[in-house]
């Protein structure tokens, strides 16, 4: 911690782990490759596991799977366009109906 003076005899985390943790689990074999023990490993793994994780919630990058084009039209447009629709739903209503009715007859 760089300001902060720490009062004598305390011991700190990362202390316990370089005097006790660290030796033992090297004296184990867990100091040689493929395991590989050491505060620079563990900053890397974290540095790996944040590049893919928090982009995932970076709201300023755009969506690439938006719409492109989308384009906003004028109402009369979107009247008409709404009428066709309706038209057309009113349409294949009507066939649902006479199958149905033919059926049931």
């Amino acid at each position: 911690m760089k300001g902060k003076a720490i009062p004598e005899g305390v011991i700190t985390e990362a202390d316990t782990c370089r005097e006790f943790v660290t030796p033992r689990l090297v004296e184990a074999g867990w100091g040689t490759a493929p395991h590989t023990i050491g505060e620079q490993t563990a900053r890397a793994a974290q540095a790996e596991g944040d590049s893919l994780y928090w982009p995932i919630y970076n709201l300023d990058i755009k969506n690439p799977n938006a719409k492109a084009g989308l384009e906003h039209a004028e109402p009369k447009d979107l009247i008409a366009a709404m009428r066709s629709h309706e038209a057309e739903v009113m349409r294949l209503l009507g066939e649902i109906e006479a199958l149905v009715t033919e059926v049931q007859a």
